[in-house]
């Protein structure tokens, strides 16, 4: 199965209606874009203090459809 398949975005529609969070924070992470790796400690910091929150971390390499689901942009 390839890794973009239409089924992962599935898979995280059928797991958040079972969880059914109050509150979701999304992070979608690549490899190219230079600002993922500068503020990867940044992130770690954030769910660290806001353990409350849902946190979904999204390789938008790897999950290209997951992105494309939620619509995120990508600006530099």
């Amino acid at each position: 199965m390839p890794e973009d398949s239409i089924e992962h975005v599935q898979e995280l529609k059928d797991f958040l209606n079972r969880l059914k969070p109050e509150v979701m924070c999304l992070t979608f992470w690549n490899t190219w874009n230079p600002v993922c790796k500068n503020n990867l400690n940044n992130y770690y910091n954030f769910t660290k203090t806001n353990g409350g929150v849902t946190h979904f971390f999204i390789d938008t390499d790897k999950f290209p459809k997951l992105r494309w689901y939620f619509d995120a942009k990508v600006k530099l």
